[in-house]
């Protein structure tokens, strides 16, 4: 694994009236990894994803991806970038097929201007074919080739959960932040979640899992960050991170040091 950095946060701090969500955090993310983003509940990991993803502006300090400041920046103009992220809530076209859902998620490339369709309308529609053949070879991966042709509203929460991923491989980002990706997912599916994931990474995208399910991060992150109170207070894999007395505080209170 590459041990650049894709995502570099940077004294990030917000506030929201008087009370500071995130606190002069400081974290990376490697290139090519898949990364987890824990700590207990109040710990500032919604708002930070909110922050990298441009629906937060912050206080003080940078977020930076790929080298480039991104700190300030619109929401659609970062996922331009190839910085994307997900919600608890899936969010899929319901009324349309799910092959369907994928194609609006390809790339458009000038697809979607008219004048081109009339002056290239052959290689509009080799294009689109490209599409086509391009979402039933991740919908296979996925597991939801035969699932194509159905509404994508009528999936059961796993299945619209895995139709977001491949959506996300679709779209051709760089790296994807993952906001609870188990939520609304039925227990026997999370092994299928999982392997998603790995595809996603495989794929050349890097991943950042923001989760409560700590066995599900360990066996799905090489390592992670913590957040509690705003900051981030280590980072490493997490048999080591269940060593670490600030982390064991930070989830189960006060820890008597023998």
């Amino acid at each position: 694994m590459n041990a650049e950095p894709i995502l570099e946060v940077a004294n990030l701090t917000k506030s929201f009236g008087g009370v500071q969500a995130v606190n002069d955090c400081t974290f990376s993310v490697n290139r090519g990894s898949i990364t987890g983003l824990i700590g207990p509940n109040g710990a500032g990991k919604s708002t930070m994803v909110n922050l990298i993803s441009g629906f937060h502006k912050s206080d003080s300090g940078e977020v930076r991806f790929a080298g480039r400041l991104i700190s300030g920046t619109a929401p659609h103009k970062i996922a331009a970038a190839g910085l994307i992220r997900t919600f608890q809530t899936t969010r899929e076209w319901a009324s349309m097929s799910v092959m369907e859902n994928m194609l609006v998620a390809a790339p458009p490339m000038g697809r979607d201007a008219a004048w081109r369709s009339l002056v290239l309308g052959g290689w509009i529609s080799r294009a689109e074919q490209e599409d086509r053949a391009r979402a039933r070879e991740i919908l296979s991966d996925m597991t939801l080739f035969d699932l194509r042709n159905q509404r994508a509203g009528e999936l059961s929460g796993g299945q619209k959960r895995l139709l977001e991923f491949a959506r996300i491989m679709m779209a051709r980002p760089r790296m994807v932040v993952l906001d609870e990706p188990l939520s609304g997912v039925n227990p026997l599916l999370i092994g299928r979640i999982a392997d998603a994931i790995e595809i996603l990474r495989r794929s050349g995208i890097t991943v950042l899992i923001v989760e409560h399910n700590l066995t599900f991060v360990e066996q799905t992150c090489e390592t992670a960050i913590v957040m509690a109170l705003g900051t981030a207070i280590a980072s490493g894999p997490m048999a080591e991170l269940r060593k670490d007395l600030a982390v064991v505080d930070a989830y189960l209170g006060v820890v008597t040091h023998a």
